[in-house]
C-alpha cells in the first residue's frame, strides 16, 4: 500500500496505482486523441506516395520509349553495318576473321547494354525515398511516445 492510498481501498486500485502503464482509461483517451492525427498523417503519406508513384511511372514510361527508340536504331545500324562488312570481305581471305570480329563486337555491345541496365535498375532503390523517410520518422516518433 502506498502513502497516498486511503485505508480500506480495494486491491485493484492499489495494483493500478503501482503499475502506471496499465491504466486502461488513460490509454483509451490517448488513442482517441491521437486517432485524428494518425489518420491525417496516413492521408498525407498516401498523397506523397501517389505523387511519387506518378513520378516513377512517368520516369519508367520515358525509359521505355527511349529504350525502344534506341533498340530500333541500334538494330538498323547493326544489320546494315554487318551487311556492309560482310559484303566488303566476302570475296577475300579475311571473310572468317570479319565474321568473328562482327560477332565479338555484337557480344561486347550486349555486355555494355547489360551493364547499363544494371545501373538503371540500381536507381530503383531511390524510388519512394521521401515516403519511406516520412514513414520511418513517424514510426520513430510513435515509438518515442509509447
Amino acid at each position: 500500500m502506498t502513502q497516498n492510498d486511503a485505508p480500506g481501498a480495494p486491491p485493484e486500485a492499489e495494483t493500478a496505482a503501482r503499475t502506471p502503464g496499465l491504466n486502461a482509461m488513460a490509454t483509451l483517451r490517448l488513442l482517441r486523441s491521437a486517432t485524428a492525427g494518425v489518420l491525417a498523417q496516413a492521408n498525407l503519406h498516401a498523397r506523397l506516395a501517389g505523387v511519387e508513384w506518378a513520378q516513377e511511372k512517368r520516369r519508367l514510361a520515358w525509359m521505355l520509349i527511349a529504350l525502344l527508340f534506341a533498340m530500333t536504331c541500334l538494330l538498323c545500324v547493326l544489320l546494315l553495318g554487318g551487311a556492309v562488312l560482310l559484303l566488303t570481305f566476302w570475296d577475300s581471305a579475311h571473310r572468317w576473321p570479319a565474321i568473328i570480329a562482327l560477332a565479338v563486337t555484337y557480344c561486347f555491345g550486349a555486355l555494355l547494354a547489360g551493364c547499363l541496365l544494371r545501373v538503371l535498375s540500381q536507381r530503383s532503390a531511390q524510388a519512394f525515398v521521401a515516403t519511406r523517410e516520412e514513414i520511418a520518422a513517424d514510426i520513430a516518433m510513435l515509438r518515442s511516445k509509447l
